[in-house]
């Protein structure tokens, strides 16, 4: 499922990026890496732009930029994952940081 799949109010973790290399690129400088956790706070009109808050700040991405992330719903809604991703090789290879 993607970004673009979930309802507003809905906490997700992030469980892999595009390999479009734009698009990729684009969700790394905004600090969305696998294992980052985020919430859909609303759904914005008919451009179908998202609205999340990811590490107490809130972000809006296209509808085509949010088809590019793949999630995975919290199982529980009021159990915390880690607010920052865990930096390890696994991880920062994962985000095509490191090779």
């Amino acid at each position: 499922m993607t970004l673009a799949d979930i309802k507003a109010g809905q906490s997700v973790v992030i469980s892999s990026l595009s390999k479009n290399f734009n698009a990729r690129a684009k969700l790394l400088d905004l600090g969305l890496l696998p294992g980052t956790q985020l919430k859909l706070k609303r759904l914005l009109g008919w451009s179908k732009a998202v609205q999340i808050n990811v590490r107490q700040t809130n972000l809006i991405l296209r509808d085509s930029l949010a088809k590019q992330i793949k999630v995975e719903l919290l199982v529980d809604q009021n159990e915390s994952a880690l607010a920052m991703p865990s930096l390890t090789i696994s991880t920062l290879t994962t985000a095509g940081l490191i090779k």
